[in-house]
């Protein structure tokens, strides 16, 4: 950099500025331009003369301003000192205004959690720390909710019987398929075939695929051949009362066929837009309530009214049930067994006998102990979001098909929609319009595919994102069984026109009941809620914590006074720096000589 100094013109008092740009040095003089040139003349010989000595440019400062200590230079130098030090002032003051009350928030809060005696607070604004070691204070975060028992047992008359759904392993009656396979059509052929999945080759046969696809065709063909719930149940008792098995029970249509159902709420309070089932001749011997796991019965629901309840525990008040395998009548088989498939589950649900349904063989007596699985949830756990607490409330997600959401009706519904868009058509028991297709032998591959996907986690059912509901109720099921006796108190009364041989080859008999009167239910809460937070640190926590009187004084302290405090003086310094335009001179900053500045 140029030693040559430049001339700034200033007010009438100072005509010249000189600047030494490297020396850092203002020299204010006179008109008198031979003191000017006398004071510049000087100040170069100095610096030449000390150029080649240790700190040279220090040492030819020092020496020119010891030596020429007149009042114009002092004076200059004490303007420069006086204005840096406004300058660093009026930058410092600019810099606080820029502070948002956000911020000055942030800094309040991380004072409080660095200077406090409770133990641990300051690691969770300690930024210092790694990323595993934070991970351990963020656990609220990223599991705010918490499954607990809940202390206050649910009785056994606000709990609804479980739905029973029975199913024959005999899939199509013999002489219904005889007489198909002799004087059938062409349809019902088919339909034989896909149904029991047989190796006939039916010869002739000119029916296309589309006839055999259609709903009204596959209903009245499953309605031939099925055994019905007239001949399937002998005896429906239902807390000690004899009733009729045709208003107990009605026909529903499932993946393993017609089966007969106890206690489901009616087509209508499942379905949006049910399809007609007319041949089934549905009957209900009660009221119906519009019951679902989150609300409940409403408040003037008789005892009697569907979903129906039991009013104790034992065999007694359950339901108990004759069943009739009739073996002989068996032309294919559901699976390589005989007997019978029972599945207990939600009244609101549809059943999927195929992979979760219990085996009952002819000749014996079995017990069926009820176990209900109850889950609720607090209001409080709404405001989290669903992907933390991973549940849904009732009125948070509505489904196409179902008017209530469960999570197996969501994936019956995905399973539908995945397999109409892989496949092009819909399995007869999964929920759909009339003017969708079944699927029949020639898509039984696809459609297997698209099952079997839509059961692996992480495919795609994942992208259904059927999420468990807030507020559940399922049922688990535990069996006993033992061989029927001839001497049987019963025998008289069950058997009735059939032979004792026949009774012990084909007959079972079932009892559904409960052991207890209440049940305990799995509340979703709040990990910490404001309660709980202040029984734990009352308590052992709280001795942990090192949580005391001091505490809620040192706090109130942070919250109110000091805050309020902080406030007023941050206000104060935002008020004096906008009359205060900040002046920051390069070269000072810059400066090579600290003194100079």
């Amino acid at each position: 950099m140029s030693l040559f100094p430049k001339e700034i013109r200033l007010s009438n008092t100072q005509s010249r500025r000189t600047i030494y740009p490297q020396m850092d040095i203002d020299v204010y003089l006179n008109k008198n331009n031979t003191t000017r040139y006398s004071l510049e003349k000087q100040f170069m010989n100095m610096i030449n003369t000390s150029r080649n000595t240790v700190g040279s440019q220090e040492t030819a400062k020092t020496a020119w301003l010891d030596s020429y200590d007149t009042k114009e230079i002092k004076k200059s130098l004490m303007r420069r000192s006086a204005k840096q030090d406004k300058t660093q002032e009026s930058a410092s003051d600019f810099d606080n205004k820029k502070e948002t009350t956000c911020h000055y928030l942030i800094r309040h809060i991380d004072e409080y959690l660095h200077s406090s005696t409770l133990h641990g607070l300051r690691y969770i604004g300690d930024v210092s720390l790694s990323v595993g070691e934070r991970l351990i204070y963020g656990k609220y975060n990223r599991n705010p909710v918490i499954i607990s028992l809940n202390p206050k047992p649910t009785p056994i008359n606000q709990l609804p019987f479980p739905a029973i759904t029975i199913c024959s392993m005999n899939q199509a009656k013999k002489h219904e398929a005889d007489d198909i396979i002799e004087n059938g059509t062409e349809v019902e052929k088919m339909l034989l075939d896909d149904y029991c999945n047989s190796n006939n080759s039916f010869t002739n046969l000119t029916a296309t695929g589309d006839e055999a696809t259609k709903w009204e065709n596959v209903m009245k063909f499953i309605l031939r051949v099925n055994p019905s719930c007239q001949e399937i149940l002998k005896v429906c008792l239902w807390r000690q009362d004899e009733m009729s098995c045709e208003d107990l029970f009605n026909s529903a249509l499932t993946d393993d066929g017609l089966c007969c159902t106890f206690n489901a709420l009616p087509r209508s309070f499942i379905f949006r837009n049910p399809r007609e089932m007319a041949g089934l001749n549905l009957t209900f011997p009660s009221e119906v309530d519009d019951w679902n796991p989150e609300n409940g019965y409403s408040e003037n629901a008789s005892i009697n009214a569907l979903p129906m309840r039991a009013t104790g525990a034992g065999t007694h008040l359950g339901l108990t049930l004759v069943l009739d395998a009739q073996l002989k009548s068996y032309y294919c088989s559901s699976s390589i067994g005989v007997g019978f498939k029972i599945l207990l589950h939600n009244s609101l649900e549809t059943p999927k006998m195929s992979e979760f349904a219990l085996l009952v063989a002819p000749g014996l007596e079995a017990r069926i102990v009820i176990q209900p699985k109850i889950y609720d949830a607090s209001q409080t756990i709404r405001a989290i979001d669903i992907k933390k607490r991973m549940c849904y409330f009732t009125n948070e997600r509505d489904l196409q098909f179902y008017r209530t959401y469960t999570e197996l009706n969501c994936k019956l519904e995905c399973q539908t929609n995945y397999t109409l868009s892989l496949c092009g058509c819909v399995p007869f028991y999964l929920p759909k319009n009339r003017f969708k297709k079944i699927c029949s032998k020639r898509q039984e591959a696809c459609s297997n595919i698209a099952k079997e996907v839509m059961e692996i986690p992480n495919q795609n059912g994942s992208n259904c994102n059927c999420l468990p509901a807030c507020f559940e109720l399922g049922f688990d099921a535990s069996i006993t069984s033992g061989k029927l006796s001839i001497t049987s108190k019963m025998k008289e009364h069950i058997i009735k026109n059939e032979t004792i041989e026949y009774f012990m080859e084909n007959m079972a008999v079932m009892h559904f009941f409960f052991t207890q009167s209440q049940f305990t239910r799995n509340t979703k809460s709040e990990l910490y809620g404001f309660s709980e937070f202040l029984s734990n640190t009352g308590g052992l926590l709280g001795l942990f914590l090192g949580f005391s009187a001091l505490s809620v004084i040192e706090l109130f302290y942070y919250v109110s006074l000091k805050a309020f405090c902080k406030a007023i003086r941050f206000r104060k310094k935002n008020k004096q720096s906008v009359k205060k335009k900040p002046v920051i001179k390069n070269n000072a900053v810059k400066s090579t000589y600290p003194f100079a500045r």
